[in-house]
């Protein structure tokens, strides 16, 4: 617990107590930036790490990335670059999901649950443990990622295509 003493509204002694966790979220609940590193480019998938500044950590998994004017549809990587992200209805999905806007020659791309390349059209797949062909475990990353998203907003994702 973190405990606080001091003068409150008009002198009068306060005292507070709140859990390490409130304390967090009401400083940094803002905005949330994570930051996806892509580090492993195989011929029909890509291997990213998706992190924040706060501790939070995943891997993902991404069609593969091509060179940038090159598109062959629902087999292509979007472009690294900074990307707004929202928590919205998909239509395709049927729930609430992240959407990243503004993203070139795509429309849709959504970060949801799944293990390879062949679950996604673009879009960005959380895991939490890395596999040979994708990630493992990808609907309890996505869920502790959703949880971030609902305490805090603008949200914001960099993608960076490492070496």
């Amino acid at each position: 617990m973190l405990r606080w003493q001091g003068q409150g509204v008009l002198g009068v002694r306060v005292h507070a107590t709140r859990s390490l966790y409130q304390d967090f979220r009401q400083r940094f609940a803002k905005a949330m930036r994570f930051v996806l590193t892509r580090i492993l480019f195989a011929d029909s998938w890509t291997l990213g790490s998706l992190a924040t500044a706060y501790g939070y950590h995943c891997w993902t998994c991404e069609d593969t990335v091509r060179a940038p004017g090159i598109k062959v549809p629902g087999k292509t990587a979007i472009p690294a670059g900074n990307y707004r992200v929202v928590v919205d209805y998909s239509p395709k999905f049927g729930r609430m999901l992240p959407h990243l806007l503004g993203v070139p020659g795509f429309d849709g791309i959504r970060i949801h649950p799944g293990n390879t390349a062949q679950d996604t059209e673009g879009c960005i797949l959380p895991g939490s443990i890395p596999g040979t062909i994708g990630v493992l475990n990808s609907r309890e990353a996505f869920g502790h990622l959703y949880q971030l998203l609902q305490q805090s907003e603008p949200h914001s994702i960099t993608i960076i295509n490492g070496k």
